[in-house]
C-alpha cells in the first residue's frame, strides 16, 4: 500500500526510542491531550494513574476508536503548538490544519482518490477457509449469500488455498473477500451482530465481565483437572457403596450358614373395634376423657 501511494518508509532500530522522537513524542501529547481524561486511565506508570480504574464506566475498543477519530479532527488538528509559532511572531501560534493548508496552497498538492475499494485493501488480513457456515475471523462468524460458490473450495489467488480476508480491527460488522471472477469486494457480514443491538446488551456484557472478574473464569486446564477431579469423586463414591453392599451380603450369607435367625419386621392385624367404640373416645371413672399416647416404636404397630 505504501508503494502503490507512493509513501516512503523509514525503518527505526528495536526498542530504540531516539530513532523516533517525533513518534514518541506525539505518543506523549495523545496521552497528556486525550488518554488522561479517559475513564480508567492508567498511564504509564503508577504516577500518572488515575483515581478509581477498574470503577469508571469503561468504553469498549470500538467506541474508543471512533471517540478518538473526533478528537483528532475537531481538536488535535485546531489546537494551538508552541512548536509552529511564527518566527517573527513568536507569541502567535498556530495550529496543525492552519500550517497544513497554507503548505497545500504554497507548494500545491496532487489529490488521489481514496474509494472504498482502495480503504479495504489497506486493511489488515487473515488467510482463512470458507467454511459451509461461513468464514471464522478474530472468534467471529461471518457470512455472505456471494460466498455459496466459494465454500469449502480453495483459493486460486493464494499458495496456501486459503482466502485472503481483510477486516477492520476497530469495527467487527463485517469483513470482506475478493470475488476472483471479477474483483469485487464481497461484504460478510457478522452473523451475531444483532446481540450488540438488543436492548440492554450494552449493560447486560458490562455486568457480566464484572461478576467474572469478581468470581473468577476457568481456563481450559483448569475446567479439565476440576473435570477430572468431580469424575473421580463420584467413581470412589460408587466403588465404596459397591464395598458396603458385598460386606452386608457377606455378613447376611455367614449368619445363615451358622443358623443364626435373621430379624425379620414383625407385623400384626388391627385391632377390632366395635361399631360402639369405632371412632368414639371413652370416658374413664372420674368422667374424663385419658390423655393421647405417645407413640412408642418398641411397641407393635396399630
Amino acid at each position: 500500500m505504501c508503494e502503490k501511494y507512493g509513501i516512503s518508509l523509514t525503518q527505526a532500530s528495536l526498542h530504540t526510542g531516539s530513532d523516533k522522537p517525533l513518534v514518541e513524542r506525539t505518543f506523549e501529547s495523545v496521552k497528556t491531550g486525550f488518554s488522561q481524561y479517559m475513564p480508567g486511565y492508567t498511564g504509564g506508570s503508577t504516577a500518572t494513574k488515575g483515581s478509581s480504574t477498574k470503577d469508571g464506566d469503561l468504553l469498549d475498543v470500538f467506541t474508543l476508536n471512533e471517540v478518538f477519530e473526533d478528537w483528532v479532527d475537531l481538536c488535535w488538528a485546531k489546537w494551538r503548538r508552541k512548536g509552529l509559532a511564527d518566527p517573527v511572531h513568536p507569541a502567535e501560534s498556530i495550529s496543525p490544519q492552519a500550517v497544513m493548508a497554507a503548505m497545500a496552497e504554497a507548494t500545491g498538492t496532487v489529490p488521489i482518490p481514496f474509494g472504498a475499494d482502495d480503504y479495504i485493501e489497506s486493511m489488515p488480513s487473515k488467510d482463512l477457509c470458507i467454511q459451509p457456515n461461513g468464514i471464522t475471523c478474530l472468534r467471529r462468524t461471518y457470512d455472505s449469500v456471494e460466498l455459496y460458490p466459494f465454500r469449502g473450495q480453495p483459493s486460486p489467488e493464494t499458495h496456501n488455498n486459503k482466502w485472503r480476508v481483510h477486516y477492520n480491527p476497530y469495527d467487527p460488522f463485517a469483513v470482506w473477500i475478493k470475488d476472483p471472477r471479477n474483483g469485487h469486494w464481497i461484504e460478510c457480514n457478522w452473523t451475531k451482530a444483532g446481540g450488540l443491538t438488543a436492548p440492554f446488551s450494552a449493560a447486560v456484557r458490562s455486568e457480566s465481565r464484572r461478576i467474572a472478574a469478581e468470581m473468577g473464569v476457568l481456563q481450559d486446564e483448569d475446567a479439565v483437572e476440576l473435570t477430572m477431579q468431580i469424575i473421580a469423586r463420584a467413581t470412589a463414591e460408587k466403588r465404596r457403596m459397591e464395598h458396603m453392599a458385598a460386606r452386608s451380603a457377606v455378613a447376611l450369607g455367614t449368619d445363615e450358614r451358622r443358623g443364626m435367625p435373621i430379624p425379620q419386621p414383625r407385623t400384626t392385624a388391627p385391632r377390632e373395634q366395635t361399631k360402639t367404640t369405632r371412632g368414639k373416645a371413652t370416658k374413664d371413672q372420674k368422667g374424663s376423657y385419658p390423655a393421647p399416647e405417645w407413640f412408642d416404636p418398641e411397641k407393635d404397630l396399630i
